[in-house]
């Protein structure tokens, strides 16, 4: 939980905030597909609070950069992909309480 808290955590210096929706299955795919093949698009919200998660889920991304992140992701077999998003979406459902009533910062700028 250490990098989404890092992401809350902002959110006391940043004033200017968005309501997070909570992903589901397919928000978390989509995410993790652009990852892997287009590492440079632009992450919304969600999108970091998504990554945020798999570095959570998935420790061995602790250090990771957002290319290494995509190699990941790119290696990953197909039920290892089905087990990651779940386990995303466990950590979402959760902590749901948390993640539902913050706000995460607009324009936060994350090094991946």
């Amino acid at each position: 939980m250490k990098n989404v808290q890092n992401v809350l955590l902002c959110n006391v210096v940043i004033m200017t905030t968005s309501m997070i929706e909570m992903p589901d299955e397919l928000s978390i795919v989509d995410v993790f597909t652009r990852l892997i093949f287009d590492t440079e698009f632009s992450l919304g919200a969600r999108d970091r609070l998504i990554v945020d998660i798999l570095i959570d889920v998935e420790p061995s991304l602790g250090n990771a950069s957002r290319r290494d992140i995509s190699e990941a992701l790119r290696a990953m077999s197909v039920d290892e992909m089905i087990a990651v998003v779940k386990a995303v979406m466990q950590y979402f459902d959760k902590h749901k309480h948390l993640l539902s009533c913050q706000k995460v910062p607009i324009g936060l700028t994350t090094r991946y």
